[in-house]
């Protein structure tokens, strides 16, 4: 009986892995807290062909978030919809961030158990959540993210240096609080 247990634990982690035929790359939405970035949203898994490549997991999260996210445009309605806005301002609700003002929101893929590494997708304006609403920033705000198609380099993996708003504290490399998945 303690054999099955265990064979049934080892299916269950093999199976959580792939999706598809390949196996998953999540794809999520953080913003820069106090404590560092922290996971708002989680997108939509993809498939890729093998946890090593991390190219394809990043390329994937990228174009979800242009072609279901509206390229990051909080006023943009998703196909449940919500405002890509309202949907990040649950999500950072949902995750008991009190205060979101005027935040950039950036999009990070991870290829399997791997570290999450940022895409190079960010939010067109900034965020700005009263409850768990979005509502417009001071209109004279914009972020000073760079637009896409900016990649990451793949080469060495490492993430590009976000710039940041003037107000803002500097966006770290990469995020402190990640879900266990």
């Amino acid at each position: 009986m303690i054999k099955l247990g265990v064979f049934l634990a080892l299916v269950a982690s093999a199976w959580s892995q792939t999706t598809e035929g390949g196996v998953v790359c999540s794809c999520g939405v953080f913003i820069n807290t106090d404590s560092g970035d922290t996971l708002i949203h989680q997108m939509q898994p993809v498939s890729i062909a093998s946890c090593d490549d991390v190219t394809a997991c990043e390329e994937g999260c990228s174009l979800q978030w242009i072609m279901a996210a509206d390229n990051g445009d909080l006023d943009g309605v998703l196909t449940n919809d919500n405002t890509l806005g309202d949907e990040l301002c649950q999500g950072a609700h949902h995750n008991h961030i009190a205060h979101v003002h005027e935040e950039v929101a950036y999009v990070y893929a991870r290829a399997c158990e791997g570290p999450w590494t940022p895409t190079g997708d960010a939010s067109l304006q900034e965020l700005c959540c009263t409850g768990n609403h979005y509502e417009p920033c001071n209109e004279h705000t914009h972020p000073t993210h760079p637009t896409h198609p900016t990649h990451p380099t793949h080469q060495t993996h490492t993430p590009p240096t976000h710039k940041t708003h003037p107000t803002h504290p500097t966006h770290p490399p990469h995020p402190t609080h990640l879900p266990n998945q």
